[in-house]
């Protein structure tokens, strides 16, 4: 994977999982629902023959996912990989959700 300084690293399901698991921390989110984000992302990593994959993808793949399973967590993930500054950032995406 891609980070956004350029670095390529490899994949770290670990690394995923604990930010999936972190934005889902006290939330009516299980284990294995975190767990099965996880997996399904690294399993659409996979499926792209070996190909360097920005980490903002694999962001947005999370993402996806997490909205549909619990919007708080969504917006504790997205805080961290969209790298809000100021608070105006994440009223704008709380805007957004309430929209939608």
């Amino acid at each position: 994977m891609r980070k956004r300084d350029g670095e390529i690293e490899p994949f770290d399901h670990e690394k995923l999982l604990g930010g999936v698991l972190r934005a889902v921390e006290k939330r009516p989110v299980s284990e294995e629902e975190a767990r099965s984000i996880a997996d399904e992302v690294e399993d659409e990593l996979l499926s792209n023959g070996g190909n360097v994959v920005e980490t903002s993808k694999i962001g947005e793949k999370v993402s996806e996912r997490l909205r549909d399973v619990d919007e708080v967590a969504y917006l504790r993930f997205v805080s961290v990989y969209k790298e809000f500054d100021d608070p105006a950032e994440f009223e704008r995406e709380l805007d957004r959700i309430k929209e939608e």
